[in-house]
C-alpha cells in the first residue's frame, strides 16, 4: 500500500467541506449545492483511486489500512486505526469499513 492516507482523506474531505459551507457567499443556495456536489465527486474519486491502487481481492485480512500513532508522548496507547476488512463467504463477498 502507498504511504498516502487514503482512508483518512476520504473521511476528512467532506468534514472539511462541511466547515467551509457556512462561509461561502450564497444568496439562493445554488453555490453551496454545487460546492457540495463537487466535494462529493472529489470524495468519490478518492475512493476509486484508493481501491483501484490498494485493494487486493486475494488478501483475506485487513486490506487497505491506515495506522497513525499520534500524541504518543502524551498517551502512549492513543493510536488511530482505520481499515477495510475483506470478508469472504460462499454466498456473498463483502467489504466492511471499520
Amino acid at each position: 500500500m502507498s504511504e498516502f492516507p487514503w482512508l483518512t482523506s476520504i473521511i476528512l474531505l467532506p468534514l472539511a467541506a462541511a466547515m467551509a459551507i457556512p462561509v461561502i457567499p450564497d444568496k439562493d443556495g445554488k453555490t453551496a449545492r454545487w460546492f457540495a456536489l463537487g466535494v462529493a465527486m472529489a470524495d468519490f474519486a478518492l475512493m476509486i483511486c484508493a481501491f483501484w491502487q490498494n485493494y487486493d481481492f486475494h488478501v483475506t485480512n485487513y486490506n487497505v489500512t491506515h495506522i497513525l500513532s499520534w500524541a504518543t508522548y502524551v498517551l502512549p496507547a492513543l493510536n488511530y486505526y482505520i481499515f477495510i476488512l475483506y470478508v469472504y463467504s460462499k454466498s456473498a463477498r463483502k467489504s466492511v469499513l471499520v
